[in-house]
């Protein structure tokens, strides 16, 4: 699982930062060695209350992408409304 954190750290002291929202990225195991497909779901504020969006990615081709690229098309479908 890849877990994605957004933090506000006011005046840039990290000690007295505050969580805006949190992402988790999870392959779904229905993938190949090639191609993976995940589900994320993003949070506001925990990624221990109901999500506030879930959306899924598929046939991402982890071999020959980062976890960067993957990171973008989830926020690229959470903005699209889910649309590819």
């Amino acid at each position: 699982m890849i877990v994605v954190k957004v933090e506000l750290w006011p005046f840039g002291q990290e000690e007295l930062a505050k969580t805006l929202g949190v992402a988790t990225i999870t392959n779904d195991g229905t993938g190949t060695q090639d191609s993976g497909n995940y589900v994320a779901q993003l949070f506001k504020e925990t990624r221990y209350a109901r999500p506030w969006k879930k959306v899924r990615v598929r046939e991402f081709a982890r071999e020959t992408l980062s976890s960067w690229d993957l990171l973008y098309r989830v926020l690229d479908k959470v903005v699209s409304g889910g649309k590819p």
